[in-house]
This record gives C-alpha cells, sequence and structure tokens, in this order.
C-alpha cells in the first residue's frame, strides 16, 4: 500500500510486533479515515435513505454525517413561502449559506415577500437593497480598495499572504480545527477572554487592540451588526500609510508567537510582541530607502541636462603615454540636451594622465570664455581633479597650480560649478576625445560631429526626464 495510509507490511511480516505498537499504527489509519471531510462527503451521498430498527455498521457510519449534509444544504425556493428570509439556508456561496451580519426586518419574514406575486419574479430593488445592506457589502468585489491597500504595502510577502488567509479564514486557529475534530480546545490561548475564530483574530482581541494603541492606531465603534470583515475593511482602508504596515505586521507576529506558545511552549509576553513590531517596521523603512537611494543613484548614472540657464561643459582627455601626448575635449551642452559646441585640443609634454584631465578642464573653460557662456555646470570623470579646484587649487598635488587657474577662471564667470561624474555619464566627451586623437584634429567642432559621438548624444537627448 501506498500513501499516507500504508503500513510497515515488510517489517510485520519479519518481526512480532508489541501491541502497544499495532494500537498506535490503527489509531493512525483511523484518523485519517475518519477525521478526514472527503472521506465523509463519500459517505454522506449514501445517507438519504432511512435505516430500519437494528441499522448495519454501514448504515450506521453513513447516517454518522448526516450534519455534514445539512451543513452544504441550500433552499430550493420554488414560491419562497416556506423559506425563511433571516434563519434558513438560502442564498448559496454566503457564510453557510445564509445572511450573516445582518439587522432583522420583520415586516419581511419569507423569501416570497422578496417576489412579485403576479409574475412570481423577483423584486429586484427589494432584494437587493435589502440582502446587499444586510450583508453590509460583504463581498469579494466590495473589498477592492482593501486588497489593493494590502498588496500595495512595502511589507515581506509573507506577512501580506498571511493577513489575506486570516481575512478569507483560511488559517488553522482553534475554531477551525474543531469544525474537524482536530482539536478540543477553543479559547484564544493569547487572551484567554473569547473564543478564537476569525472575528475574534481580525478585530476584537484584547491583545490585538492593546498592540494598535501601543502605536497610536485609532479603532472606530461600528454597530453591533455589522460583520467583523467589514469592521477591519473600513478600519484597514481609513489608515494612513504606516500604520498600514504596522496593522499587517501586528496580525503576523501575533500568529506567529501565538504558535510559537502553543507548539514550543514559549512564554507570550506583549512587551516582547511590542519590541518585535517596532523593530521591525523599522528595518522595513529602512531596507525600503537604501532601495529608494540605490534607485536614485541608479538614475544619476545617465547624462542629466543643466538648469535652464545654464551650459553643461563635459571635458576629458585622451593620453598616450610613449609620447607624452594628450587630446583633450570639452563638449557644451544646453538644457535641452543640444550641443552647442565641441573643441578638441592637442597638448605636447604632457607629464600624466592626471595633467591631461586638469588641462582638459582648464580649456573647457577657455572654451566657454570664447563662446560667451556665462552660467557653467562643469562636468568630467577626474575625481582628483574636481577635488583640487573644489580646494581651490590650494593643496600638494602635481596639478595644483592648473586647477589654481581653474578655480580663479570660475570667478570671472556669473556662476560656475563642478562635478564628477563616472566615465558612462561622460561618455560623449570621452568618444569626442577618442575621435579627435584616431584623426588628429585640433580645433573648434561647428557643424558636423563623428557619427559615433553624435549617436550617443541623441541617445542621451533622449533619455532626458
Amino acid at each position: 500500500m501506498g500513501g499516507k495510509e500504508a503500513t510497515p507490511l515488510y517489517a510485520m511480516q519479519c518481526f512480532l510486533f508489541p501491541k502497544s505498537l499495532c494500537a498506535q499504527l490503527q489509531n493512525v489509519m483511523n484518523r485519517f479515515w475518519w477525521a478526514n471531510n472527503k472521506t465523509k462527503a463519500l459517505l454522506a451521498k449514501q445517507a438519504w435513505p432511512k435505516v430500519g430498527s437494528y441499522p448495519s455498521f454501514t448504515w450506521r457510519s453513513i447516517c454518522s454525517v448526516r450534519a455534514l449534509i445539512e451543513e452544504g444544504m441550500v433552499w430550493r425556493i420554488g414560491n419562497g413561502e416556506c423559506v425563511n428570509i433571516w434563519n434558513d439556508p438560502w442564498l448559496p456561496g454566503r457564510e453557510k449559506n445564509r445572511i450573516s451580519g445582518h439587522e432583522i426586518r420583520l415586516q419581511w419574514t419569507s423569501v416570497s415577500n422578496l417576489m412579485n406575486p403576479d409574475s412570481n419574479t423577483w423584486n429586484a430593488d427589494l432584494a437587493s437593497s435589502l440582502v446587499r445592506t444586510n450583508l453590509n457589502n460583504y463581498s469579494n468585489e466590495e473589498f477592492t480598495d482593501f486588497y489593493k491597500d494590502l498588496w500595495g504595502l512595502n511589507t515581506p510577502s509573507k506577512i501580506k499572504i498571511h493577513v489575506w488567509r486570516l481575512f478569507n479564514n483560511w488559517i488553522p486557529h482553534y475554531c477551525n480545527l474543531a469544525k474537524m475534530k482536530l482539536s478540543a480546545e477553543s479559547l484564544c490561548p493569547l487572551c484567554k477572554e473569547e473564543m478564537e475564530n476569525l472575528n475574534h483574530l481580525l478585530w476584537s482581541c484584547r491583545v490585538l487592540r492593546q498592540v494598535w494603541a501601543y502605536f497610536q492606531i485609532r479603532t472606530y465603534q461600528f454597530e453591533n451588526f455589522v460583520d467583523s470583515k467589514v469592521c477591519f475593511t473600513r478600519f484597514f482602508t481609513a489608515a494612513e500609510i504606516q500604520q498600514k504596515s504596522i496593522i499587517a505586521i501586528s496580525l503576523w507576529s501575533l500568529w506567529f508567537r501565538r504558535n510559537k506558545l502553543i507548539h514550543e511552549g514559549m512564554k507570550f509576553k506583549i512587551e516582547e510582541v511590542l519590541g518585535f513590531i517596532r523593530g521591525y517596521a523599522q528595518d522595513i523603512i529602512l531596507t525600503h530607502s537604501n532601495i529608494q537611494n540605490h534607485v536614485n543613484h541608479s538614475l544619476q548614472d545617465i547624462w542629466q541636462a543643466p538648469e535652464i540657464g545654464f551650459i553643461k561643459l563635459n571635458f576629458d582627455a585622451s593620453f598616450h603615454s610613449k609620447d607624452k601626448i594628450a587630446t583633450t575635449v570639452v563638449i557644451a551642452r544646453d538644457s535641452a540636451g543640444i550641443i552647442l559646441g565641441a573643441e578638441t585640443y592637442l597638448f605636447e609634454d604632457v607629464a600624466d594622465p592626471f595633467v591631461a584631465e586638469a588641462r582638459a578642464c582648464e580649456r573647457a573653460l577657455i572654451f566657454a570664455k570664447t563662446m560667451g557662456f556665462s552660467c557653467l555646470a562643469v562636468e568630467g570623470d577626474a575625481l582628483s581633479v574636481i577635488k583640487s579646484i573644489k580646494r581651490m587649487g590650494i593643496d600638494r598635488s602635481v596639478i595644483r597650480s592648473v586647477t589654481r587657474h581653474i578655480f580663479l577662471m570660475g570667478l570671472t564667470f556669473e556662476k560656475a560649478t563642478y562635478h564628477f561624474v563616472p566615465r558612462n555619464v561622460n561618455g560623449v566627451a570621452h568618444a569626442l576625445a577618442l575621435e579627435g586623437r584616431r584623426i588628429g584634429f585640433s580645433g573648434i567642432w561647428s557643424q558636423s560631429f563623428p557619427e559615433s559621438v553624435s549617436l550617443l548624444a541623441e541617445k542621451e537627448r533622449r533619455q532626458l526626464r
């Protein structure tokens, strides 16, 4: 035999099992067969015939599932005169096929009151208003806002999934286990005051209310006949974004601590729960902040246009160490990303790449003065040059004389700022430096540019936000 009901037949053929072990195996098989509602459902199909005075064991087994049949039965309405609106099961798909959480209206008692007597059809307006009002909008369609808020939270998926399962009563709390005859307990293990069911875990538990009060989350008083799911939905959707996260975390953490108490015997302390929820919420905020900073940093890894009225100058240099020759480049673009001009310039007898980059920045300001620009945003991928300029060229670096000159030239403009950017952001200037070195051109590019430079500049212009 295979599956959960398998017995160790081979071992039983070889060894004589103790009676106590045989009894335990028999109990395991009995629990599987008789605690499973699917097995009862199979028997329920045979439960309609009446039994005689001395029913067999088979018929007694079949009749034992009549309660399961009654739980799933729904009235066939007919003329509706024998069906009570408030007590009988006549609405398929509702809680126990009945109207739940309702305010009984005595002027309507039987389902026939909801029909037009002449045509024997539904009085749509009356039935819709009565049933919808008394169901307190108890349908998935009415919970759309709640689900949108829940799945939009910046919390781990396991927390949102737990709240979703709890909201739909799909967790093994005591009352659900008792329905399947898997638990004799029913009292909430945390507050020890009420039965542990959906309404209690979602809304009315004293410990849950203490947690919400500690975090200053205001709860509301609803009419007694309003269903707890509707209460929670209205409460959750009305809360602020941060409070919604606290509500979800509190439901999940209390269930986690409840399981620790039941299955591991870990003592429950409300102070520990409050500290855990507070720390967990802070960790989520910090993680979200770090992710946002990473996203912002990624956005900065593309070329950004200057403010309106400013001209952005990107400079770069290509250094040939063997010949001690450097080709510097500067390219000017406005706030729309349009190229206003560019220059490549040839330097000889350059000591090292740092001096080459410093000379490129120097040529950028000379080019800006030639073009008549007044407000500059100077960018380059030479960090040492940018740092030296911001220190006004007063340092011990080998480029201090050049950067000092750059700083003093910057004072002659209406405004000049200096920024370091990564190489990929300075791509257009770098590409032009390579092309200028390849063709050996030294001078101002006024009209046409190399195709590689034009394509890259156009791509960066389209990426502007």
